[in-house]
């Protein structure tokens, strides 16, 4: 029903009622009443008019609609009335709320979420064990080597690195890293514009100049500008030229920070200047991410890798007496562990205080409610004599309450 309809039903609701009540006082004076006893009189035979509106709203089919509407606008009125009482209620969820928003917010970024990658379950990451100590950084030899596993359809290097960037004649560091050519294709990363980076950039030192930049890198530094595609970037004081935007949703495997630059993991030598590490039988310095094969559990992946660990390992030479070091395969769909094993303790000790922290503020709105409905029992014992419903009241209380949680909540998520 459109609103003119609805607001000329009620006006001529309101005269009709006002006709029968008309009606009825002149026939009272007809009957010998007085004027002022007529009118009582007749409004005490018609009986509540209200209920009567309200009934004839009910049989219009959008009788609950104005109901609800009628509490809103008489919840506001309270709320904007009992102000001390309003800013209080909403403070005290809104510091709740937004301690709980942006705790959950990191932990979900640094414990819970996946990586924006196809099947991230099947993400394998490598350490070595030596006694208690696990460390990720892994040498070029173990990488070539465990990339023969056959519990794997791929096995990707890389090493994040801050790199000196200059575009337009402005120069900075930026988040980056070197990785090897089938880093992207392992995780299932594509380009949103022009192409990712293939085994052919990464055949020999030196030989692929190219890089692929983050897509908030891109926004940021370049604007957006499509024509970005093959133009060159300067990197550690060389040219390398830009090949290509990743999706939106990548921004590397470590939880909470962006990578805005990669390049192929023979550009070693120019992006990390100083000792060659390429084919350093002892440097371990690279960070191993593989994928396994459909269907392969990750025990028989640890089995397989942990064969060629050996022969590795065999095929070193290592001190006398040096302790044994074993290989671990891990979950990686999670990205890397290092801020996780860090923070992992410490965020869920802190989510437990904040989450007590709204807990407290519930229960202290649910006390100044309560206090509040008694200070309202006049009130409320007025409307009751009145006609209200139960129910109505009922309706009426829990109104009030889901305005002062919805503003909480917004102030809250701001706060956030």
């Amino acid at each position: 029903m459109s609103w003119w309809r609805r607001t000329s039903r009620e006006q001529d609701l309101r005269r009709e009622i006002e006709s029968h009540l008309q009606a009825e006082a002149d026939e009272q004076r007809r009957n010998g009443l007085a004027e002022a006893d007529a009118g009582f009189a007749a409004r005490r035979l018609f009986g509540n008019a209200t209920l009567v509106e309200e009934d004839t709203r009910a049989a219009w089919g959008w009788g609950s609609i104005e109901r609800l509407a009628q509490d809103v606008r008489y919840a506001l009125r309270l709320l904007r009335k009992s102000s001390a009482f309003t800013v209080t209620a909403v403070f005290s969820l809104a510091i709740g709320i937004g301690m709980n928003t942006a705790m959950f917010t990191l932990l979900d970024t640094i414990l819970l979420r996946s990586l924006p990658v196809p099947s991230p379950e099947e993400l394998v990451l490598m350490a070595e064990r030596v006694g208690p100590q696990q460390s990720f950084s892994l040498s070029s030899p173990a990488f070539r080597t465990l990339a023969q596993s056959s519990a794997l359809t791929g096995l990707a290097a890389f090493r994040p690195w801050r790199i000196r960037t200059a575009i337009h004649d402005e120069s900075q560091l930026t988040n980056g890293q070197l990785v090897s050519g089938n880093y992207f294709s392992v995780l299932g990363v594509s380009a949103i514009i022009g192409r990712t980076l293939t085994p052919q950039d990464d055949l020999a030192a030196g030989a692929g100049p190219v890089a692929v930049l983050s897509y908030g890198y891109w926004q940021r530094a370049l604007g957006g500008d499509r024509g970005t595609i093959g133009q060159t970037i300067e990197l550690q004081g060389h040219p390398f030229a830009i090949v290509g935007v990743t999706d939106p949703n990548f921004s590397g495997l470590e939880p909470g920070k962006e990578i805005d630059i990669t390049v192929p993991l023979t550009m070693q030598a120019v992006i990390m200047p100083g000792t060659p590490l390429l084919n350093s039988p002892d440097a371990r310095w690279l960070r191993l991410i593989g994928r396994t094969k459909p269907h392969v559990p990750l025990a028989q992946a640890q089995a397989n890798m942990s064969v060629l660990w050996s022969q590795l390992q065999a095929a070193s030479t290592r001190r006398r007496g040096a302790p044994d070091s074993y290989l671990d395969v891990l979950p990686g769909g999670q990205g890397l562990y290092d801020l996780r094993r860090e923070f992992a303790l410490p965020l869920r000790v802190l989510m437990g205080a904040v989450a007590l922290v709204l807990l407290v503020a519930c229960a202290n709105l649910a006390s100044l409610l309560l206090a509040r409905a008694t200070a309202r029992r006049q009130e409320i014992g007025l409307r009751i004599s009145l006609g209200a419903t139960r129910g109505r009241l009922l309706r009426q209380l829990l109104t009030e309450s889901m305005l002062l949680a919805v503003i909480g909540g917004a102030c809250g998520v701001a706060l956030a």
